[in-house]
């Protein structure tokens, strides 16, 4: 249980931002907020369609790590949390690659290549994690659902780098977000290809075996 802890742990401030952008959404007046909030406040159904399954991946993301949820008197509930997890990845990545383009974006061009390339990554990841595990390919799926999930908590770790570039260097939002994403989704890539290397490894060499 301390490894889905520990990613609640770092999850908890885009859970804690998301929750009160989706009530802002729905409640505050236009007038209330400044133009980065006023963007959601503009278009509440796309908003929406982001932000309550981005709520639903973090949520359950960290689940998809916890051994005793897959115990076998346990293993139904495994299966619709990570079904839960895999239908809010594709909704909350395909509403967010639409918002990039028609929202004004923090960080402009850079933003909106990193939205994508995450995305896609993830997007891909999800679609490799459900087709293994149709074909009984357990350690496929796992490091499929971990790279999945690990390019989301990109978003999460951002802010972290974003608080830190604010506390440490004064550096405003604006100007730290787009390199804040870019250091988070390379950080998290890095840090869960050390973790599953040795996994990674024997994939690699049992898809692509050598002479």
């Amino acid at each position: 249980m301390r490894v889905p802890c520990l990613l609640y742990l770092l999850c908890l401030p885009v859970l804690a931002d998301s929750a009160e952008r989706l009530i802002q959404v729905w409640t505050a007046p236009i007038s209330s907020v400044d133009w980065i909030e006023a963007r959601y406040l503009n278009a509440p159904q796309l908003s929406t369609l982001h932000l309550l399954p981005g709520l639903v991946f973090f949520v359950t993301g960290p689940l998809q790590f916890w051994p005793a949820l897959r115990a076998p008197n346990l293993r139904s509930l495994h299966r619709l949390s990570g079904y839960l997890f895999s239908l809010s990845a594709v909704l909350s990545s395909l509403a967010i690659m639409v918002m990039v383009l028609t929202f004004p974006a923090i960080g402009g061009t850079l933003t909106i290549i990193g939205t994508y390339l995450i995305c896609l990554g993830m997007l891909i990841s999800i679609g490799c994690a459900l087709w293994s595990i149709r074909r009984k390919d357990v350690p496929l799926h796992k490091i499929s659902m971990a790279f999945a999930f690990t390019l989301g908590l990109s978003v999460a770790t951002a802010r972290w780098f974003i608080y830190g570039a604010e506390w440490l260097c004064d550096i405003p939002f604006i100007e730290s977000f787009a390199p804040a994403s870019i250091l988070a989704g390379l950080t998290n890539l890095s840090v869960c290809s050390f973790f599953w290397r040795k996994d990674i490894k024997r994939q690699y060499h049992r898809l692509l075996p050598h002479p």
